[in-house]
């Protein structure tokens, strides 16, 4: 049979018959280069595959490793599924305050006690944030409770220390006989009667809460040198009084403690008894009489 050209090889041309560098691109069909035909490392990423050629279906599985990717080639927005960086990924202190959301900081994500002092910001720590019963002596500073703080009547007498009640803190006229202990107490009562006053009984307050033991009766006629000096004895009921009346000084034992009289047929006299919230005054009243009786009684109880 006529060639034109070149007389065929009369067995298949095997690779040894090829020289080294024959086959050119042009020669080789398309998709005829297949995996098996490439050798191992045959194909330099930088020279042999042309830019854009691998595509998501040529990547094996976990293929790319840390050392396959760029700096920064990996975006966060748009490479990275949702979900996927789990805390593994996550360096330790990556986490910074900018990549936090905001209030995504939950209760939940703190761990006990570690919300310390320096955590809180100044005020931020309001009445509802504190538990019932939690502020204990141990928190109040020195010096903290102000009277502004404390609700009235509250200073009870167990919060006063012995002692603690100086003269300085006691306002003026606010120990009353009462306050007084029982055993030694006094009061002084004192008044005036008007000598034209019909005879009666009148009462006057002693403060002293219980029945007086004994009262001590000084009683004169206003402008005038007269005057008495009686004792009476509610328990008993004794009354007994002295008198000066001119030039005399007269002891009675008689029923009255107290006397006042211008002169013999002219005068205002009364019983002194007592309870535990008055003295009681008896009057008996002689003639027309004149004037201002003044009164002052020391009562002991």
């Amino acid at each position: 049979m006529p060639y034109t050209g070149n007389v065929p090889a009369s067995v298949p041309i095997r690779s040894s018959d090829l020289p080294d560098g024959i086959v050119a691109t042009a020669k080789l069909a398309d998709l005829a280069v297949t995996n098996a035909k490439v050798a191992a490392d045959g194909i330099g990423a930088n020279t042999k595959l042309a830019a854009a050629v691998v595509d998501a279906n040529a990547i094996a599985a976990s293929a790319v490793g840390a050392s396959e990717l760029a700096t920064g080639a990996v975006s966060a927005n748009t490479k990275l599924a949702s979900g996927v960086v789990t805390t593994h990924a996550l360096a330790t202190s990556a986490v910074i305050t900018a990549k936090l959301a905001s209030d995504a900081v939950t209760t939940a994500k703190i761990s006990d006690s570690n919300v310390t002092t320096a955590k809180l910001a100044d005020s931020s720590v309001t009445t509802a944030k504190i538990s019932d019963s939690n502020v204990t002596t141990a928190k109040l500073a020195d010096s903290g409770v102000t009277t502004a703080k404390l609700a009235d009547s509250n200073v009870t007498t167990a919060k006063l220390a012995d002692s603690g009640v100086t003269t300085a803190k006691i306002a003026d006229v606010a120990v009353t006989v009462a306050k007084l202990a029982t055993t030694g107490r006094f009061a002084l009562v004192r008044f005036d009667r008007d000598m034209t006053t019909a005879a009666g009984t009148t009462t006057h307050a002693h403060g002293g809460s219980v029945t007086p033991v004994l009262i001590i009766a000084i009683a004169h006629i206003e402008g005038s040198g007269e005057f008495s000096v009686g004792l009476a004895v509610p328990a008993t009921g004794v009354n007994e009084c002295s008198r000066k009346r001119g030039d005399q000084l007269t002891y009675t034992r008689q029923v009255n403690a107290l006397y006042l009289a211008a002169d013999g047929s002219t005068y205002q006299n009364a019983n002194i008894s007592g309870d535990a919230t008055n003295l009681i005054f008896t009057w008996i009243k002689g003639g027309s009489p004149t004037g201002t009786g003044k009164i002052l009684c020391a009562v002991f109880f």
